[in-house]
């Protein structure tokens, strides 16, 4: 369950992403970036299913008010590489929404997502690069579902391979517009990641997502995590991926659990 007190002036509920995931397009992980140059080309569509991301829990009666009780959205990223940099550009789409606040939620586009990774070393067993992110706040922040403004994060991911398993970690400071409630101050954060995965054409993966404000560390509103496992196998031109997930804190945007279902491709530029 995801505790957290609700400001007595926003009726309505604040202005925050309360479902703060980020499939990537290309890569064997879904949401944890990994440090490898990737595919010269990739694009992803994906279908998730989230529950409970953000509820308030009243101290005295324990009433349980769900500001975001579910969220269905449609996932798009494309991805570009080019020597040792990767860009990738991708948003949420949720197409529909409910809580106990708004009774009328209608669809939102989420936080818009500028990912770029610069490789900086490494050999095939291990790499390290450093990552950053601008995320442009589109108006889900009115339902809960995106930042009210810019946020950005810099950080650096690393990978390491044995045989066909690979493990694969990130952490990065994340920049974020921020919000006071009353039992918790969301400002900038310690955003990170830890996944493993194995086989290629047809694997699966593990990984724990998760972040932790800096004025808040001691506070678990304030530190959401998730774990997913997630498989793919190879279908036409690319993969069709499908996982599942739930939050392991009671923190703000750890949810009940995730479903999700997708579909990625990848290009390859010829040899020369």
């Amino acid at each position: 369950m995801i505790l957290w007190l609700l400001p007595a002036a926003l009726a309505d509920g604040p202005e925050l992403a309360a479902d703060p995931y980020r499939p990537q397009a290309g890569e064997q992980t879904l949401v944890v970036q990994d440090a490898t140059r990737g595919p010269d080309l990739a694009a992803g569509a994906w279908m998730h299913h989230v529950r409970q991301p953000l509820v308030y829990i009243e101290d005295d009666t324990n009433e349980v008010t769900e500001l975001v009780h579910a969220a269905t959205a449609l996932d798009l990223a494309a991805a570009w590489g080019f020597g040792r940099f990767r860009a990738q550009i991708g948003a949420p789409i949720y197409l529909a929404s409910s809580g106990d606040l708004q009774a009328d939620r209608g669809a939102a586009v989420g936080d818009l997502g500028l990912d770029a990774r610069a490789w900086l070393l490494g050999n095939d067993r291990a790499d390290l690069a450093a990552i950053g992110r601008l995320g442009v706040g589109w108006g889900g922040s009115s339902v809960q579902l995106g930042e009210p403004g810019i946020g950005w994060e810099l950080g650096l991911a690393g990978g390491v391979t044995a045989g066909p398993a690979r493990v694969v970690a990130n952490a990065a400071y994340k920049g974020s517009p921020g919000v006071e409630l009353e039992n918790v101050d969301l400002d900038d954060a310690l955003r990170w990641g830890l996944g493993a995965h194995v086989g290629e054409d047809t694997g699966a993966s593990l990984e724990l997502v998760g972040q932790a404000a800096w004025r808040e560390l001691t506070n678990r509103a304030a530190r959401p995590a998730e774990l997913a496992v997630t498989a793919w196998t190879g279908l036409g031109p690319g993969r069709a991926r499908v996982g599942l997930g739930t939050g392991l804190s009671p923190g703000i945007g750890s949810p009940k659990f995730r479903v999700v279902a997708g579909y990625e491709v990848t290009w390859e530029s010829p040899s020369e």
